[in-house]
């Protein structure tokens, strides 16, 4: 399995008057075998992110910057190179299933498709795999299952579907964009268990993309935190989970009823920033806490912070919190 990395990128919506930049100066690694969690609000870019990876972004979005798995680099691809590695290298599971799948087609020739984009089977072994990989994710009669169309199934079992498609072909990297988004609980908590079991018997990487941190906090070895295009904390899930040295990450922890002790959920003020209109310096200070007038002035880097637990911790800030700083005091 290969190393996966994102430096330096930049997603951009080409407009009429000047280019708006959606994501701006995202760098990470994902290491073989390990999750990386990538979490924030919705519209902070992490849906973008992920696609840039695949080259999958809307028309009018471009990416530069640098998206490596192994040693293939993936942004300067053409159509032509990426469709190799779609399916094959990299697979990705989309946040809802049924859109994802062909109304008009049953299960199994969905997945056989997959299978004989990279493999030299014929349609009977192709829908063999098919089957197999309908059993290993748990759809049990998948045999008489498979020639069912995806309205017939559950939204768990679509969503187990569309995971067979994504193994189809062994991939190195899994990106999950919201994989468990439209489930309810229990049927979540099946998803990512079983998404951590085909990753442990596989040795694949996983980009786990979610708006919640319950679902990064059980699933992922490292956290990424986006806000307004940026990743603004990065580091070992135990660290930035229990000791967020972000403003944002201890107001987003704040609001979450899971991590919260008292019966008055903590709430952010004001709104993300328009894309079109970001300020000069920190897109968190209209609404942080801890903001000083330097942070209004020019664009801050990531950079490291001494953290207790398990190793480097980085942040996107010229005022981080202190080690071990409550979360509910930290905001508000």
């Amino acid at each position: 399995m290969s190393r996966a990395s994102v430096e330096r990128l930049v997603v951009q919506s080409l407009g009429v008057e000047a280019d708006r930049p959606l994501v701006r100066d995202v760098s990470f690694t994902i290491e073989p075998g390990t999750v990386f969690g990538l979490v924030g609000e919705s519209g902070s870019g992490k849906t973008l992110t992920n696609r840039a990876i695949l080259g999958l972004l809307p028309r009018g979005v471009t990416a530069r910057g640098s998206v490596r798995l192994g040693d293939q680099e993936l942004l300067n691809m053409s159509p032509r190179q990426l469709r190799t590695v779609r399916g094959a290298r990299i697979a990705m599971i989309f946040q809802d299933p049924m859109s994802a799948l062909n109304p008009l087609m049953r299960v199994d020739t969905a997945i056989a498709q997959v299978v004989q984009a990279h493999h030299e089977l014929s349609r009977r072994q192709a829908r063999i795999r098919a089957i197999d990989l309908m059993e290993r994710v748990g759809i049990r009669d998948a045999a008489q299952r498979a020639r069912s169309y995806p309205h017939e199934f559950s939204g768990g079992m679509r969503q187990r579907i569309v995971i067979a498609m994504a193994l189809a072909s062994r991939p190195s990297l899994l990106l999950a964009d919201e994989p468990t988004t439209a489930l309810d609980v229990l049927v979540q908590a099946e998803i990512l268990a079983l998404i951590d079991e085909l990753r442990r018997e596989e040795g694949m990487s996983i980009l786990l993309v979610s708006h919640d941190f319950a679902v990064v906090a059980g699933s992922s070895d490292v956290v990424g935190v986006m806000y307004a295009g940026e990743l603004v904390e990065q580091g070992a899930a135990a660290d930035v989970l229990s000791r967020p040295r972000h403003p944002y990450t201890a107001g987003l922890l704040s609001s979450h009823p899971q991590g919260h002790a008292r019966g008055t959920l903590a709430a952010i003020p004001g709104s993300p920033p328009d894309p079109g209109s970001l300020p000069s310096g920190c897109g968190f200070a209209s609404r942080c806490p801890r903001a000083q007038p330097d942070c209004l002035v020019a664009p801050i880097p990531m950079s490291p912070v001494p953290v207790p637990v398990q190793g480097s911790v980085t942040v996107r800030c010229l005022h981080p919190l202190e080690p071990g700083l409550n979360v509910e005091r930290s905001h508000g």
